[in-house]
């Protein structure tokens, strides 16, 4: 099957959306697929797209406004393909994906990956005004709309269009990259935390935290526009001795040894669809300590694979931390081997299988 996935960020970006399209256009092509990947190129950024088994198209936007970007090649670019997957949201692009299913009958599905939220108040009134009409043609002439929680699709924007065309399908981890090590840890009291430096990601809860967890190191993994304020709030609260400033890490099996190399996972964030950072950890079999936020709470269970803490609450993070860090090993190794086994419901091929019904159903076709 010739196969476009629409994605208006991809790799090297740590986590995210990108990450789900990269896996899916990976997994996809070695398994017999022609997929081609569209996405937005970026200025000054740099790109290794050598040695994959698909396509990447970057297309550079007639004008840009953060990661949404205007396209209008991509309407030309997408004829005859058998199938498109859009990646939304994408602001720019999923009109064009619109105009392709009209204009060349081409047949597409979404993948409802969260909401996109601006800061500044043009950003928020252009987005306003995208929201008031496309939205609803896009998500109204796809095929299949695939949602990866149904807790926070409820909740989202646009979770009121519930139909028959609504597929779960939870984002996953390759369980063969990120796996447990091998070596018994000891009772460390080693910390990771993952993702996008952004104020959403609420890391100053977990700066915080460290204060009154003394003997806990910080390992920080990724990069964005918050890390210069971050970094002042460590000195600030005299903790940046105790934490290492990793950068944006866009290699898996690198990220993977960064878990292994923890005690615990900390995902402080106040709102996620779902958490790539979660899903990884536990595959790692790495308990996570989590906001207790929609789209982690179908996959950390308090108390079993981890802890949940009241969103917002650095407070409570910190109890939390103190709960973990005095349990035994074979308590924190009993933790360990539950968040492998809820990761394994999540793996790549379980994903990947579900993700080929899609396509048949929407071409009719074996697969």
């Amino acid at each position: 099957m010739r196969i476009a996935h629409v994605v208006a960020t991809f790799p090297p970006h740590v986590g995210g959306m990108g990450r789900v399209a990269y896996d899916e256009a990976y997994g996809l092509s070695r398994r017999g697929h022609d997929v081609t990947v569209f996405t937005l190129a970026y200025w000054g950024a740099h790109y290794c797209s050598d040695n994959l088994p698909f396509r990447v198209v970057r297309l550079w936007p007639l004008f840009q406004l953060g990661d949404a970007g205007f396209i209008p090649q991509l309407l030309w670019r997408l004829r005859h393909f058998d199938l498109v997957h859009f990646h939304y949201p994408w602001y720019g692009a999923g009109d064009m994906v619109w105009w392709a299913s009209l204009l060349w009958q081409e047949r597409y599905v979404v993948t409802y990956h969260m909401d996109a939220v601006p800061s500044g108040a043009i950003k928020r009134m252009l987005q306003a005004l995208y929201d008031a009409m496309w939205p609803r043609f896009i998500f109204g002439r796809a095929e299949r709309i695939c949602i990866v929680d149904q807790a926070h699709y409820v909740e989202a924007r646009f979770g009121r269009r519930a139909s028959k065309k609504i597929v779960l399908l939870p984002n996953a981890v390759d369980t063969t990259i990120f796996k447990p090590t091998e070596e018994k840890k000891s009772n460390g009291q080693q910390i990771v935390f993952v993702g996008n430096l952004l104020p959403v990601k609420r890391l100053d809860l977990l700066l915080q935290a460290l204060v009154t967890v003394p003997s806990a190191e910080l390992a920080v993994v990724g990069g964005g526009y918050a890390e210069k304020d971050y970094r002042r709030q460590a000195e600030k609260l005299g903790v940046n001795a105790r934490v290492r400033w990793i950068g944006v890490c866009s290699d898996p099996a690198l990220l993977a040894g960064y878990y292994r190399a923890a005690d615990v996972a900390v995902v402080p964030s106040e709102r996620e669809s779902f958490s790539l950072a979660v899903l990884e950890a536990l595959a790692s079999g790495l308990p996570v300590i989590a906001s207790d936020f929609t789209g982690v709470a179908e996959r950390v269970e308090n108390g079993k694979n981890g802890f949940l803490f009241a969103s917002g609450c650095s407070d409570d993070l910190a109890e939390k931390l103190k709960i973990f860090f005095a349990l035994t090993r074979e308590e924190r190794q009993a933790m360990g081997e539950a968040a492998r086994a809820k990761a394994l419901e999540y793996s790549l091929d379980i994903h990947l299988n579900m993700l080929e019904k899609v396509y048949q159903q929407v071409n009719n076709v074996a697969i």
